[in-house]
């Protein structure tokens, strides 16, 4: 999915928008415990090439770059391949262990140079694209995951940045030129919030 080259977060983006769609078959079931073969071994994912330490070039390269799966995994990507996992109950907990190390890096630098920066966590997209603190939340908290103290510090942000009229203010990324945006990530973020605090 990049240029000649493979990885983990785009497939997981087809199969997380397939699900919320409402298609589930063996095809996608398939997709998933492929996911789980191309985990790191610290248990979360990483693009593969980086892991190589090679550049973007390396895309347009015929040969597939493979996976070093003792490199340290990806926040950025790990949160994206989260996503359609944290949509189907059977695979929850086998992704647990890996939505605590999401959570781990929430506000902190990631190990790789593609977004690589601790800003990031709050440079929003709606629909999710990347890894921000508001797909963050959303995916730990149907992972189970509600009392982390790094949801905390989620929570306290948003609180800071609520707006007199209710909505919050954000750094929208992509999809600001929709003037609905901020009221759709509001909506979603309360949704999120009153599913953490049933669960809390």
């Amino acid at each position: 999915m990049y240029g000649n080259q493979y990885s983990p977060n785009y497939s997981a983006s087809i199969a997380e928008f397939l699900i919320k769609a409402g298609y589930w078959d063996i095809r996608i079931e398939k997709s998933l415990n492929w996911l789980l073969q191309m985990r790191q071994d610290d248990g979360g994912w990483a693009i593969p090439l980086r892991t190589r330490n090679r550049a973007l070039e390396a895309l347009n390269e015929k040969d597939t770059i493979e996976l070093d799966k003792t490199k340290p995994f990806s926040h950025s990507i790990t949160g994206i391949v989260l996503r359609p996992f944290s949509l189907v109950t059977a695979f929850r907990k086998t992704v647990n262990d890996a939505g605590l190390l999401l959570a781990n890096r929430v506000f902190t630098r990631d190990k790789y140079s593609d977004r690589i920066g601790a800003e990031y966590w709050t440079k929003f997209t709606y629909p999710y694209h990347w890894t921000d603190i508001l797909s963050t939340i959303d995916t730990l908290t149907l992972l189970g995951i509600t009392n982390h103290p790094k949801i905390n510090e989620i929570l306290n942000w948003f609180e800071k940045h609520k707006q007199q009229d209710g909505l919050y203010d954000v750094n929208v990324m992509a999809g600001a030129k929709y003037k609905a945006i901020k009221y759709w990530i509001t909506l979603q973020y309360l949704t999120v919030l009153k599913r953490s605090m049933l669960r809390g």
